[in-house]
C-alpha cells in the first residue's frame, strides 16, 4: 500500500498535514472523479491508477510512509 501526504492551509491559517492511503483516496475521490471524467469525455480511461494519479496532481501530494515521513530514495 502506498501513502501520500498533502499540506494545506487550515481554517485558522494553520498548516494542515494529512496522510492518505490509496484506498482512502479511492473511497473519497473515485465517484466524483469518474463522474466528472465521463461527463467531459465519455471515452475516458477510468481506472483506479488514473484516479490516484489525478488526486496526487490536484493535491500536490508527496509519497510518504503511513506516518507521513519522507521516503528515502524516491
Amino acid at each position: 500500500m502506498k501513502y501520500w501526504t498533502i499540506v494545506f492551509e487550515g481554517e485558522w491559517d494553520q498548516l494542515v498535514r494529512e496522510t492518505w492511503s490509496e484506498d482512502q483516496i479511492i473511497e473519497s475521490y473515485y465517484k466524483y472523479w469518474s463522474t466528472c471524467n465521463l461527463i467531459n469525455d465519455p471515452q475516458s480511461d477510468i481506472s483506479r491508477e488514473h484516479c490516484i494519479e489525478d488526486w496526487i496532481v490536484v493535491h500536490w501530494a508527496v509519497e510518504t510512509d503511513e506516518f507521513g515521513n519522507k521516503l528515502e530514495n524516491t
